[in-house]
């Protein structure tokens, strides 16, 4: 039985002893290479931020991790590059510097991407040799138009969530054949014709004030504008989320 030397993250710290009951001395590698999913901030108490910690190596069996209120560095995309089976990495109210957002590809696992109030300053080639299932961008923090011509190779996503995003281009969004899921709520487009031509597309989400001004065609997927529906209606929806 190996025990750890020490846990320098506080906030990682705290979760750790209420996750496995345990005092910080009586922690073990055996411990975290049992966890499958953590949440925490690089946050200190004072409010500083550190690097994304090495501790994190530790966890061999780590599928999802959620990342809160902490600035995302390249060294931080580094140390994520190792975990060898994350598979669904969670941003909420992030600030990415030195381009990081370009450098997931390395996250050779990666399936499931989650951005929430995230401030992410160009997404030109954020997705470019990323093999996504499941991908969502929700209220930016910043104003940053997406360009969907730039998701276009994502060609296995089947969940996709822009919501509260300033897009173009929206009918590029056809060249993702296997999407089954798609919400817009809180995003402005005028069209939506090309929704047609997604034979897997069966449920779309959208805001209630703007679609008396969207020409949906003859839309075969089923609209539905509320989150209740979105949590009650489709049960696969939240399973390709979370």
């Amino acid at each position: 039985m190996i025990y750890l030397k020490k846990i320098y993250n506080e906030n990682l710290k705290e979760n750790l002893q209420i996750i496995l009951n345990k005092k910080e001395e009586n922690i073990t590698e055996d411990d975290l290479s049992n966890i499958n999913s953590l949440s925490f901030t690089k946050m200190d108490k004072k409010g500083n931020q550190a690097y994304l910690v090495n501790e994190l190596l530790n966890f061999k069996n780590l599928h999802t991790l959620s990342i809160n209120n902490s600035n995302i560095s390249l060294w931080d995309i580094r140390i994520l590059s190792d975990l060898e089976n994350i598979d669904n990495i969670n941003f909420d109210h992030c600030f990415f510097k030195e381009n990081a957002q370009n450098m997931f590809h390395y996250i050779k696992s990666l399936k499931k991407l989650s951005f929430r109030n995230c401030y992410i300053e160009d997404y030109s080639k954020m997705f470019d040799e990323l093999d996504l299932n499941s991908l969502e961008v929700i209220y930016p923090y910043n104003e940053e138009t997406i360009n969907v011509n730039n998701l276009s190779n994502l060609i296995n996503l089947k969940f996709l969530i822009l919501e509260g995003c300033n897009i173009k281009n929206e009918e590029m969004i056809s060249n993702l054949k296997n999407l089954e899921i798609l919400s817009l709520i809180s995003t402005e487009v005028k069209n939506l014709k090309f929704i047609n031509e997604m034979s897997k597309l069966n449920k779309v989400y959208l805001s209630p004030k703007y679609i008396k001004n969207i020409d949906i065609g003859n839309c075969k997927a089923k609209i539905l504008t509320s989150y209740i529906d979105m949590v009650i209606d489709d049960e696969n929806y939240s399973k390709g989320l979370v």
